[in-house]
């Protein structure tokens, strides 16, 4: 049938109107699909690939799930994530959710929004500031020595149960022309790992209060117990243990030598056992066959393997310490968005869930900050780590913990340069870090 002229156009006209009133109809759908969509800026720490790449990984699994969120990510590089937040701050990109170490002075400045208890109550050690929770930590880290276990076989060198005993073995190794010890890797907090621990050893064995007294200024880094951890420091400094120039290698210089053999132990924490088991995968393998027998030393392949123990005090009494270096936050606005942060508050307990974040935390052999149990599997080092903790005592108060200046370690740690290079004194190291302190406690 032919279809006359005029009436073709009539049916191309009700056609075009049809079909106009369903791409109206299709991209009104668009629209409210488009506007239920929650978009979210994460920043967070970049100077650890493996931390960059789980995160990566987590948030596209995060948003497969939840398909009406999207996490615009951004990390900070090797720069400190809040030194990144002030620039965003000041460009007005201040991010919803971020990775933050100094919660306090972020709160007082009215930087961040509370977190609901159906998210912190997932985990322990929550920034709880007026009865409202503001940081969540996002995993726990410790210190303690990481050996060759090799190089203590072959010198018949046992684990050391006290301070003493471990000067004794520093003593055996330099004796047999071993290098005992690197100070290294972190360079805005390699010389403060052993001064916390001689805090540990000096001062909180007999004064667990003496970190709030030092902030009522009753007595300061010049009092005498101070004075005489500053005496201990020094004087491992001096004792000839430590690998020349290793305070100003990074991580990856510092893990090369020790694979390499070119010194003993290193006091730092589990964080470096990723780079040290990249850098030298056999570090984890067995010393004994598959029979259980030991492998003679002219016939095993392994150079280096890598060992853990945490370091007791002088009366053999281990305490180990819990650092807490990095939390979970929310900004201001974001928490004033009602979707904004119920969306947010989604990707924290998605975070948390066990699933996720074992596979988050194995990664950086973290110590879990969940109160539900979990467990991963690992080298016998962090097996031993995992296992020494659980049972050791635990303090969560240190130099440079949640309420210090922000920069104070960093201060801190450019001044025991000073005292291991000889240009201080114990008593002038003392002043400057009292200074350092003031300063720093009077521009928070």
């Amino acid at each position: 049938m032919r279809i006359k002229k005029g009436m073709f156009f009539i049916v191309i006209l009700i056609g075009s109107l049809i079909g106009s009133a369903n791409m109206k109809e299709v991209k009104a759908e668009d629209s409210d699909s488009i506007e239920d969509i929650v978009e979210l800026s994460l920043l967070y720490s970049g100077s650890d690939v493996t931390w960059v790449a789980a995160m990566e990984t987590l948030c596209d699994e995060f948003m497969a799930q939840n398909p009406d969120i999207i996490i615009n990510t951004e990390n900070s590089g090797e720069a400190n994530c809040e030194n990144e937040l002030k620039v965003k701050e000041a460009l007005d990109e201040f991010p919803d959710i971020f990775e933050l170490e100094n919660v306090d002075a972020f709160a007082d400045a009215g930087k961040l929004g509370a977190i609901d208890a159906e998210v912190s109550n997932m985990v322990t050690n929550v920034i709880v500031i007026n009865k409202k929770s503001y940081g969540l930590p996002i995993y726990a880290t410790t210190n303690g020595v990481i050996y060759n276990k090799n190089i203590f076989k072959k010198y018949d060198l046992e684990i050391p149960d006290s301070y003493e005993e471990f000067i004794q073995i520093c003593d055996t190794l330099k004796a047999e022309g071993i290098c005992p010890l690197a100070i290294g890797g972190n360079q805005e907090e390699n010389m403060t790992y052993w001064l916390n621990y001689f805090f540990q050893k000096d001062i909180m064995e007999e004064n667990p209060d003496w970190l709030e007294m030092r902030k009522e200024r009753s007595v300061k880094f010049t009092s005498a117990e101070s004075i005489h951890m500053l005496e201990d420091l020094k004087e491992l400094f001096s004792k000839g243990y430590i690998l020349e120039d290793s305070e100003n290698m990074t991580e990856n210089q510092i893990v090369t030598r020790m694979t390499e053999n070119q010194f003993a132990m290193i006091y730092a924490g589990p964080w470096l056992f990723t780079k040290i088991i990249d850098a030298y995968p056999m570090s984890t393998e067995s010393d004994k066959t598959s029979l259980g027998e030991e492998i003679p030393e002219d016939q095993d392949p392994v150079t280096y393997r890598l060992g853990w123990f945490f370091l007791g005090n002088d009366n053999g009494h281990l305490t180990a310490l819990t650092r807490n270096n990095a939390y979970w936050a929310l900004s201001e606005t974001c928490t004033e968005d009602t979707r904004k942060k119920e969306a947010a508050q989604r990707f924290l307990k998605f975070f948390y869930t066990k699933e996720n974040y074992r596979s988050m935390i194995q990664g950086m052999y973290g110590l879990p900050v969940t109160k539900e149990a979990i467990i991963y599997p690992a080298p016998s080092a962090q097996q031993k780590l995992l296992k020494d903790y659980r049972y050791a005592d635990k303090n969560t108060v240190y130099l440079g913990m949640q309420g210090t200046a922000s920069s104070f370690l960093t201060d801190v740690n450019k001044i025991l340069k000073e005292l291991y290079t000889g240009e201080y004194t114990v008593e002038k190291t003392a002043e400057e870090i009292d200074q350092a302190w003031d300063r720093e406690a009077q521009e928070e």
